[in-house]
């Protein structure tokens, strides 16, 4: 959940939003060169998120909206782990979405 902050003109939005962000990963290596190896590590991290958009709203209940975010992790040492061998990796993670809504409003 984010808070949203924005200034409306007339039937616009315009708005920014930000909050901090946790993830949840699951990472799978399967070797490289032709070597087969099965190692898998996971990891809990947190971070933030920031993003900007706008929504319309067309009709009396009706709007539109389209938004960017980004989620920044930072870099984090993962031990993956298999059957006979353990390997630390350094993994950095950053996600950007844009995604596009259409709401009802009661």
């Amino acid at each position: 959940m984010t808070g949203r902050v924005g200034y409306v003109f007339d039937h616009l939005l315009l708005f920014v939003r930000g909050c901090a962000a946790r993830a949840h990963q699951t990472h799978d290596y399967g070797g490289f060169a032709g070597v087969p190896v099965a190692l898998t590590g996971s990891d809990t991290r947190g971070g933030w998120t920031a993003g900007a958009g706008v929504e319309w709203a067309f009709l009396a209940h009706w709007s539109a909206k389209v938004e960017y975010d980004y989620y920044g992790f930072g870099a984090r040492r993962v031990t993956l782990a298999g059957p006979a061998s353990a390997m630390p990796v350094s993994i950095a993670q950053s996600i950007q979405t844009v995604t596009a809504g259409l709401n009802y409003h009661f």
